[in-house]
């Protein structure tokens, strides 16, 4: 399928969705000879492999052992969970990145390997769990399926655990690389508190004070303006100036000096306007964590660092409006941005680039859910054909489809659920410090969960179809 489709998508240029990649005609031409050669050798190989290699048949001991490793790590794996999960928590490793890392690492690293042996042991539970409902309850379906998974848990222990194991893993990838500093975590809750309202033009110490003047002036009504100097005299006690009148320090949310020759240092710890506090962090160009506030209007050039456009409280600033007012208005060589913007920037790049791993993670796991369907099919139609005659005599095909479900759609829906689960539970410690991810892969686990879904309602579909063909072949024997 995989070459078939490559054949197909050879002959033109197309986009990798979302990653916005484009794959070029030049390229794939210049590989096919030794894709399809790699894709021949791949499939020899595994025919060969099946046909030559054959399973060690275990002795006694062996099989003894295996019960009490698989015993051990069924008991392991969720104590490794609530490590992950409680850990770092409990031991207070919220301020030692080392010590979070220690004991997440551990836990986590631990749960994935014991995973397979806890989810074998659930299976066989859950197979005669559903039995047992079946036989009370007056379920034949329910209780002929919970019979064959409990009889056979190995086929469905094996769906279950890749399908889990992938959604983890993918989770996993995605967060480790989504995850954020702390200035990238406060640039981001800047601008989101700001909402637009700011925008920071740079560049502009070449420009006269009368066309700074102009520009200013010219600013729709309700925007003012803020310039931000560096200074290096000792008489003030901050080498960041905030310059500006006093109706754009009151509407930026800061201090205003009784008089122009007044100076207030201001920190963004002492100021209680939320913006005043974002507008500080911004202009703190030296990083000291204190500005220097005076009151006037903008008349010198020297030092001037940036200029920061402010929109009255509940409106938004129309950056078009602001570059079209600054093509005017300035000397060419400004900049405008909003701020933290060269935090914000490489992170937007960063996420953009990142969507590769969700793509591949796709990729593998819609492979993985179409081969073990294929699998868990085949495991399905010998239980089927044991199961022929009581459909037949049963007179009733309900009986199959019913059987099918809870075998084959219930099993893909369930590992759906415990990877979405084990996803979540291993994710969610990388909320907080002092690790900072962005939020839950959402996007990821919920096309996870589309994917395995429509594969399995298709599957189920088909094996039901092909489980009731065989079924209405049989005819009794030795009478």
């Amino acid at each position: 399928m995989a070459v078939l489709a490559m054949y197909v998508w050879q002959g033109t240029n197309w986009s990798l969705p979302k990653v916005n990649y484009v794959i070029t005609v030049d390229y794939l031409q210049a590989h096919l000879v030794p894709f399809f050669a790699s894709a021949g050798l791949a499939a020899l190989v595994v025919l060969t492999a099946a046909v030559t290699v054959q399973p060690r048949t275990a002795y006694a001991s062996d099989k003894g052992q295996g019960r009490t490793l698989i015993r051990v790590a069924q008991w392991l794996c969720p104590l490794a969970f609530a490590m992950a999960f409680f850990g770092p928590s409990l031991f207070s490793a919220q301020d030692n990145e080392m010590l979070f890392l220690l004991l997440y690492a551990t836990g986590a690293l631990t749960a994935l390997l014991l995973l397979p042996a806890a989810l074998s042991a659930l299976t066989t539970q859950m197979g005669r769990l559903l039995g047992w409902w079946g036989r009370h309850a007056g379920r034949p379906a329910a209780l002929l399926a919970g019979r064959w998974i409990a009889a056979s848990p190995a086929a469905v222990a094996r769906v279950v655990t890749s399908i889990v194991l992938l959604i983890g893993l993918s989770a996993q990838l995605y967060t480790w690389n989504n995850r954020t500093t702390e200035s990238d975590a406060t640039a981001l809750a800047t601008q989101r508190m700001l909402n637009s309202s700011v925008v920071v033009v740079d560049g502009v110490d070449r420009n006269p004070p009368q066309q700074l003047q102009s520009f200013v002036a010219a600013l729709p009504a309700g925007q003012k303006v803020l310039a931000v100097y560096s200074s290096d005299s000792p008489q003030r006690q901050a080498r960041t100036v905030l310059l500006g009148s006093d109706a754009a320090l009151r509407q930026g949310g800061l201090p205003v000096p009784l008089n122009e020759q007044e100076s207030l240092t201001a920190s963004v710890e002492q100021t209680d306007s939320k913006r005043g506090r974002a507008l500080l962090q911004t202009a703190d160009l030296m990083a000291e964590g204190t500005v220097s506030i005076e009151r006037g209007d903008i008349h010198e050039t020297k030092n001037l660092q940036t200029l920061q456009v402010i929109a009255s409280t509940g409106h938004k600033i129309d950056g078009p409006s602001v570059k079209h007012l600054a093509n005017q208005m300035l000397k060419p060589g400004w900049h405008i941005s909003v701020p933290d913007d060269e935090w914000t920037a490489t992170l937007a790049t960063h996420r953009e680039h990142n969507w590769w791993l969700p793509m591949f993670a796709m990729a593998a796991l819609a492979i993985l859910s179409f081969a073990t369907c294929l699998a868990n099919m085949a495991e399905f139609l010998r239980f089927s054909k044991a199961l022929s005659p009581t459909v037949v005599m049963a007179g009733s095909r309900r009986l199959f489809v019913w059987t099918t479900l809870l075998v084959f759609l219930g099993t893909f829906l369930c590992a759906t659920l415990v990877g979405i689960c084990a996803a979540v539970a291993l994710t969610l410690p990388m909320q907080g410090p002092p690790i900072r991810a962005d939020g839950l892969p959402t996007t990821l686990i919920g096309w996870s969960a589309t994917v395995v879904t429509t594969l399995a309602i298709v599957m189920t579909a088909w094996a039901v179809r092909v489980a009731l063909k065989e079924s209405g072949r049989w005819r009794p024997t030795a009478d």
